[in-house]
């Protein structure tokens, strides 16, 4: 309905007749744009790559998110990535500025998932892309030599074991010895394997603790096809999610129940899983700090009685690079081989 007022005869001073036509046209413009620029003159980013295609159908073990979006101003554009089984309940993955996020760890299979990427460029402005689904298939899983089975996750170009390892015996069939006295365990020096007495800390929900001798026997402690990583590949995977510094609340699993509260910055938004197994001690054998920190080994050899591990802990965002005694006891990721 019009009012009456606009149907009555307009007179206008000279000149006034553009100045009217020129402001409104600039708050349409403001308008139009104040949702993603901040009614600056700053334009948005725009998308040119959103990847999986609408309605796909992909693997659930190797679900790899991929967009790009360009600045026109030519700045650096982060992204916020939003995953959900609604397309109305779409809840924060990753925040990142690489163009690629892996989000397999925490997608069940046979599942229909609805994504969407929010670019924003360095001074604030921003653009959301259209919200697209997929369906997963089934998850990929490999098995060690006792038939414990483990869910799989890539990140970035690696493929990771979602889980700790539990194997009792040596990919060659040998089997590793269980020292439970902790004077034994303090004193060895050919390979062993441990699982924390406490029974809220076993090895179906945390997997076992090793020594650094167990990972480098030769017999092989990851399964066929697998390998413990190594300084460089641990490091790649810390420069896909973001460094060191930030790294550890990607890779901790979310929620109390398998870490202590306040599990600081956790969000699993790399699908690695990590849980809190604590360690064993060098110098009494005694298991100290489940649920507080998770240790993982790397491979690489430092000298004679020490090499580095990788640490999270409940109420930190990083994943530091320490070095520990090789008579240790933590716990253990494999990484798939390079094709």
């Amino acid at each position: 309905m019009t009012s009456d007022l606009s149907t009555q005869p307009r007179r206008f001073l000279p000149g006034a007749k553009s100045l009217l036509l020129a402001s409104l046209t600039a708050l349409v413009l403001m308008q139009g744009c104040s949702d993603s620029n901040n009614g600056s003159a700053n334009a948005p980013p725009f998308f040119v790559k959103q990847e999986p295609f609408d309605g796909q159908m992909i693997d659930a073990g190797a679900v790899a998110l991929s967009y790009r979006a360009t600045d026109p101003e030519g700045g650096e554009v982060r992204y916020n990535v939003l995953l959900g089984t609604s397309a109305n309940a779409l809840r924060t993955l990753a925040s990142l500025t690489v163009e690629e996020h892996v989000a397999s760890g925490a997608l069940a299979p046979h599942t229909r998932y609805y994504w969407q990427v929010i670019a924003t460029d360095p001074l604030g402005a921003r653009r959301q892309s259209p919200i697209q689904s997929f369906t997963t298939g089934e998850r990929i899983t490999v098995s060690d030599i006792d038939g414990n089975v483990y869910a799989t996750v890539q990140i970035g170009t690696q493929v990771w074991m979602a889980e700790n390892l539990k194997t009792h015996t040596y990919r060659n069939g040998e089997p590793i010895p269980n020292l439970p006295d902790n004077q034994a365990w303090v004193d060895d020096q050919e390979g062993a394997w441990c699982e924390h007495p406490d029974p809220g800390f076993d090895e179906s929900a945390y997997g076992l603790l090793y020594n650094w001798y167990a990972v480098a026997n030769p017999n092989g402690l990851a399964p066929d096809g697998w390998h413990v990583p190594n300084d460089d590949e641990w490091a790649t995977l810390m420069d896909y999610l973001g460094g060191d510094q930030v790294a550890g609340g990607l890779l901790k699993e979310t929620g109390f129940d398998h870490w202590f509260a306040p599990n600081t910055g956790a969000s699993n938004g790399s699908g690695f899983t990590a849980r809190g197994g604590g360690h064993r001690e060098t110098w009494d054998g005694d298991f100290d700090l489940a649920g507080y920190n998770g240790f993982f080994w790397s491979a690489s050899d430092l000298s004679s009685h020490s090499t580095n591990y990788r640490g999270l802990g409940n109420r930190k965002i990083n994943a530091g690079r320490y070095t520990a005694l090789k008579n240790a006891g933590f716990s253990v990721r494999c990484l798939a081989d390079a094709e």
